[in-house]
Parts: structure tokens; sequence; C-alpha cells
């Protein structure tokens, strides 16, 4: 009994002292922003410390970091406090892309030696900046495609950086072989409003060889009009093994997730303005690997605890 009870309390002590995790709220103003040139923007984060060392420092990536200027590199806040920083977005005379991103990292700093052996976790926010147009204006963000010789996932994000909302849209999937011989042919249709960003993975029942090299090329239109860009992937479909078949090979099409974001954005024609407004909360995931973290340590401590005290404490 004794020892037990020295376990328990060894482990609740060190707890104490380790979990330092990571728990910061971050809320961007604004997230995403209509490119316009030579426009200067004011950027401003909000930064909540729930649990966390009191210095936070910050950094930027991304090809239009350059352009972002803060007006420090670190927050000095106590657990419970809120703060904010300020930066100024300074856009260059153009833009190449349809979408480019600023990442901002949020990395809390522990103190050296009172939590020596605290856990550090980095935070990203993100500011998109979209080239916006009158009128519509679709193209494929990012295009995926992971195969088995029976299933094929096709990973989509599209956006509309128009003012107007697409009501049909429709994004042809080719599989081609080695050869560049078409083998299979699906369809993805969907709407898409004006500012939105629309996720969207699927499965198609497919035919392939094991181990062979294929093309998948994704392939815009709407309004009845084909887009010049093809976005294309290169993959090798894997072999099925017994263990990973299921009912949903023996289906044509699957929808896995499908996600539409409205962003209500003003016309070109008014000055560049805030287009989200939501804050980017912690993902649940991430609380979720503090508490397993947290297990998993006082697990440790507990059978550490059971072992001093037997050997060192408590000998008869």
């Amino acid at each position: 009994m004794k020892i037990l009870f020295f376990s328990f309390f060894l482990t609740f002590f060190l707890l104490l002292n380790v979990i330092f995790v990571c728990a910061l709220g971050i809320s961007t103003s604004p997230s995403e922003l209509c490119f316009k040139p030579d426009l200067e923007k004011d950027i401003k984060f909000t930064v909540i410390n729930t649990n966390d060392p009191p210095r936070t420092e910050i950094s930027l990536s991304g090809d239009f970091a350059e352009y972002l200027t803060l007006e420090k590199d670190e927050i000095i806040s106590l657990p419970g406090e809120t703060s904010s920083i300020k930066g100024k977005l300074k856009f260059p005379g153009s833009m190449e892309g349809e979408l480019e991103i600023i990442e901002v990292e949020f990395m809390p700093i522990s103190p050296e030696v009172k939590n020596a052996i605290s856990t550090k976790m980095k935070l990203k926010t993100l500011i998109k900046i979209l080239r916006c147009w009158e009128g519509k204006h679709a193209f494929i963000e990012n295009f995926q495609v992971y195969a088995r010789t029976d299933l094929a996932e096709v990973r989509l994000i599209a956006r509309n950086n128009g003012n107007e909302d697409i009501e049909d849209l429709l994004v042809k999937i080719n599989i081609l072989n080695s050869n560049k011989k078409l083998i299979h042919s699906f369809n993805i249709t969907s709407s898409l409003e004006a500012y939105a960003e629309l996720e969207q993975n699927t499965n198609f029942k497919v035919n392939l060889e094991p181990n062979e090299e294929y093309f998948a090329e994704g392939i815009l239109i709407y309004d009845g009009i084909e887009s010049n860009e093809k976005m294309q992937w290169e993959f090798i479909a894997k072999e099925i093994r017994s263990s990973s078949k299921s009912s949903a090979s023996s289906q044509t099409q699957q929808t896995v997730t499908q996600k539409t974001y409205s962003k209500q954005i003003p016309s070109q024609e008014q000055n560049i303005q805030m287009v989200q407004q939501a804050s980017q909360k912690t993902p649940f995931y991430y609380y979720g690997f503090q508490i397993a973290m947290a297990v998993a340590i006082a697990a440790i401590f507990f059978i550490l605890g059971m072992f001093v005290g037997k050997h060192y404490f408590f000998m008869d």
C-alpha cells in the first residue's frame, strides 16, 4: 500500500511539471484577401494563452511572406491572458498565380529550467491571397489520385475566385496508362458559389494492373467551356491485399467527403476587404494527442514510482 501511494504521488507531482503542452487559440483577421497591386492592408492576430509558457515566438513562411511585416516576433503572456499582434501586408505590383498562402507559425517556448522535459508544439494559421475576378472564374487548386487495382481515390480541391456562382461545375477525370492510352474516364459534378472552395474525395471502381505506372488528368469544365489548364498526377496501382477488400470496391462511385466554404468577398471595384473573420481554432485531434501523451507519461512515472518505492524507500 505504501508503494502504491508513493507511485500515485510521484506521478501526480511530475505531471504537474511536465505537461506544459501547447494550448493556444489563434484568430486571424482577415484570413483571406483579394489581391490588389501595391495596396497595403493591416493584419491582426489574436492569441489566447490557455495553458502555455509565457513566451511565444512567431515566424512566417511562404512566397508572399516577405510582404508581411509584423510589429514584433514574439508574444509574452501568462496562461489565461489574451494578446494581439499587428502586421502590415503590402502587396507587390503583380501576382502570378491564382492563390498565394502565408503561413504564420506560433511556437511556445518553455522555460529551460522549470520544465526541462516540456513538450513543444507548433500551431500554424494561414493567410490566403486570392486573385479575384468579375464573373465566374474556377480552377483546380489541388489534384491527387491514389489507387489499388480495383479502386481509385480522387482527392480534389477546386476554387471559384469569381464573384458569380457556378451552378454546373464538372471535373473530368481521365486515367491513362504508361503509353498515355485512355483506360478510364469519370466525372465529378457539383456547384460552386462565388469565392468558395470545394473539397471532395471520391472513389471510383477501376481495373488496373498491379505495380504499373499510370497517369491521371483533371479537366475543369463549367458553362460548357473546358479549361485550358489540365492538372496531372502520376501514380502506381497497388496490389490488393485480402484484408483490405471492402464493400466500397463494389460501388461504381462513392463520395467520401464534400465540403464547400462560402466567402462573401466584394467585387474588385471596391477596396480590398476582409473575406473571412472566423477564427482558426486548434483542431480537436490536437487535444486528443495531448491527452494521449499525458496518459503515456503518467504510466511511465507510475511504473517508475513503483520501482523506486520498492527498491529504495520501503525495503524492510
